[in-house]
């Protein structure tokens, strides 16, 4: 059914606010049972319970009250985005870790997105087809992260899991690269600082591929395939910033239904000799709006990171329901697990895997004699 025969009916008309600030509290109550429901919750039934409630609060925003569907577009997309900044933190990969459950959720919601965008604006223009790419991305993330889930608890084997790792190293920059590019060159309307802000947008999606291919580098040198605690709190602002400023863009250019726009608008109006120099203006507005969102992602980075952010041995091999640590680290601690079982199989018990360990330390004297000496000293006074 089109968009013009709801508009006939007029009982559907009283269940819409009338005002620009009747319809941006509405968002905002919407917005914040999203953010606090995929941002922050852990128990599946009020993951479903609240994702249900968003789809009803959507939906009759788009398709009664005529919201634009890029305010939802931006605010989903930067709420999961905040979500994947707490698994990241977590991560011993550097990848986005979730249950199989909630990556399949996540696939079926980018989906739904691109269902309604399709629904809503017909792909009268370009930029349609450009954002159902966007949100295609998205899906394929999400897919791959419930995939990995599903073949570690599936899989006995260390190496197959490891295996299955390598694959997202290699398939996922490409992904977000595709992302970022066509954020860079994203022209979603004519008014500069919407340009600028998906301009710094797809530069800030850049800047989380580069840490992503740096993840995998160190993450295949590294014998426990795992990351070191600072570069894992650096992809969680990586995805944290993003998010962040996709909200940040939700209430400053997309909040007001009749004219369009938002506070960013509403601050020009309210001082109209800033309007004099309108290219001068947006470079500016952009760049305190930046440097304020980096003060605000790293405040909540610090509250973020717990005496135990770093993913302690035990830790490491439990998978919890909501896949806050996920399967890369119950993985990674099979596979290290897995090998010293076996030398301690070979060479009889703790001496044995004490001279285990300085037998592989001289193998890898040339390469890395630091780290083997480092590693020798701690095998022998575990094992003493």
């Amino acid at each position: 059914m089109r968009l013009e025969r709801f508009q006939e009916i007029p009982m559907m008309e009283g269940f819409c606010p009338t005002t620009n600030s009747g319809t941006a509290m509405y968002f905002f109550l919407a917005c914040s049972v999203s953010v606090a429901v995929f941002g922050f919750t852990t128990r599946r039934s009020v993951l479903l319970g609240g994702s249900a409630l968003t789809a009803v609060l959507a939906t009759h925003q788009m398709w009664l009250c005529h919201v634009p569907s890029s305010l939802w577009g931006h605010s989903l997309s930067g709420t999961a985005l905040l979500r994947g900044a707490g698994t990241i933190l977590h991560s011993d990969s550097g990848l986005l870790q979730m249950n199989a459950i909630a990556g399949l959720f996540g696939s079926i919601l980018f989906l739904s997105i691109i269902i309604g965008e399709a629904l809503t604006t017909w792909m009268h223009f370009f930029h349609n087809y450009v954002h159902d790419a966007m949100y295609a991305i998205g899906m394929l993330l999400c897919f791959c992260a419930a995939y990995e889930d599903y073949w570690g608890r599936r899989s006995a084997s260390a190496a197959e899991a490891a295996h299955v790792r390598r694959r997202r190293h290699l398939l996922e920059p490409p992904l977000w690269a595709a992302l970022a590019l066509l954020l860079i060159s994203h022209v979603h309307d004519n008014s500069r600082i919407i340009k600028l802000s998906h301009f710094v947008l797809g530069y800030m999606i850049l800047g989380l591929c580069a840490l992503q291919v740096v993840s995998a580098v160190v993450c295949d040198a590294s014998r426990a395939r795992s990351l070191p605690f600072v570069l894992r709190a650096l992809n969680a602002f990586a995805w944290l910033l993003p998010g962040v400023w996709l909200l940040h863009m939700c209430f400053f250019f997309y909040l007001f239904r009749d004219p369009k726009g938002g506070l960013h608008d509403w601050l020009m109006a309210a001082a109209p000799q800033m309007n004099s120099d309108a290219e001068v203006n947006a470079l500016e507005a952009i760049s305190f709006y930046l440097a304020v969102c980096l003060i605000l992602c790293g405040a909540v980075l610090a509250c973020l990171i717990r005496k135990d952010s770093p993913p302690s041995a035990s830790a490491r091999r439990e998978v919890s329901d909501d896949g806050s640590y996920g399967g890369g680290s119950s993985w990674a601690a099979r596979e290290s697990d897995a090998v010293d079982r076996a030398h301690a199989k070979t060479h009889g018990g703790a001496n044995g895997s004490a001279a285990c360990g300085a037998a592989m330390c001289q193998e890898e004297s040339e390469r890395t004699p630091c780290i083997c000496a480092a590693d020798a000293s701690s095998v022998g006074q575990s094992a003493v």
